[in-house]
């Protein structure tokens, strides 16, 4: 199994991404390279200069990663979120076809090591929290996904993320994934969230249109959101106002909870170097 997050090079995602690498490595320990790779993008904005090594600390392999500017011809910052699945469509050409991949945010570390059930080939493990917390594909927000849907037949869309599926699944979905989150920005100029949300709108598309099942299997803990529980192996806080995704100037840590992920980032925090 891995977990793949495509990393912009600033300041931000530097942090992100170390505090993930660091709980690789606490949960487990030397064989932490076998479960992940940094993908780090040439170019993060269209006005950035390309950048070939990733410039960071890091003991993990890296990749360059094309920008999805150059995929499609269109230099234009609207486009910046669906770096993350056309950055994970060149990482899967690596792999071989029978690999789990995770596709995550740099902002979701480690608890614990991932125990559950793998995904079926023609198959994605989710997340459905993100459906009543914001996306409600199958609600107010139906009309993000229905001019993109192929097919009546059945809903497979969930409104779930934090996609888990097998590399063969991900290749066969993936072009779709990419495609329908560049239509929805051109379709959507004016709607920020719909831009935002464009790869996890484009993946519930994707597995929508190729008769994909998207299955639950939670285990995500949502500092602000939800409460920790036993089986909540990876955490994202992405919505937290106590560790946030902003600067690491100010922060209370004297204020944070006493639990395994706010204690695993003052633990991280004391060993980073800025």
């Amino acid at each position: 199994m891995k977990y793949i997050q495509i990393v912009p090079l600033n300041e931000s995602f530097r942090w992100q991404s170390n505090l993930f690498e660091y709980s690789l490595k606490k949960v487990y320990g030397d064989k932490f390279k076998d479960y992940a790779i940094i993908p780090f993008l040439k170019r993060n904005q269209p006005t950035d200069l390309p950048t070939y090594e990733y410039p960071y600390e890091t003991e993990l392999d890296t990749m360059a990663i094309d920008p999805i500017y150059d995929i499609i011809g269109k230099e234009e910052a609207k486009y910046i979120p669906v770096n993350v699945y056309s950055g994970l469509r060149q990482v899967l050409q690596t792999l071989p076809d029978d690999e789990v991949v995770m596709c995550i945010d740099s902002d979701m570390p480690l608890l614990k090591p991932y125990t559950g059930r793998l995904p079926e080939y023609h198959e994605m493990l989710v997340d459905n929290i993100y459906e009543d917390w914001h996306m409600h594909l199958n609600g107010k927000n139906r009309e993000a996904v229905e001019p993109f849907l192929n097919h009546k037949d059945f809903n497979y869309m969930s409104g779930g993320s934090n996609f888990m599926g097998r590399v063969k699944t991900w290749k066969y979905i993936i072009d779709n994934i990419v495609e329908s989150a560049v239509r929805i920005i051109d379709t959507f100029p004016q709607n920020n969230q719909f831009r935002w949300w464009a790869n996890m709108l484009g993946a519930n598309i994707a597995c929508h249109n190729y008769r994909v099942p998207m299955n639950h299997i939670g285990g995500c803990y949502f500092p602000n959101v939800n409460e920790l529980q036993d089986d909540h192996w990876i955490a994202h806080y992405s919505c937290d106002p106590l560790f946030h995704k902003g600067s690491l100037k100010d922060r209370k840590w004297d204020k944070f909870p006493d639990n395994s992920f706010y204690n695993l980032a003052k633990e991280w925090y004391s060993t980073y170097k800025v």
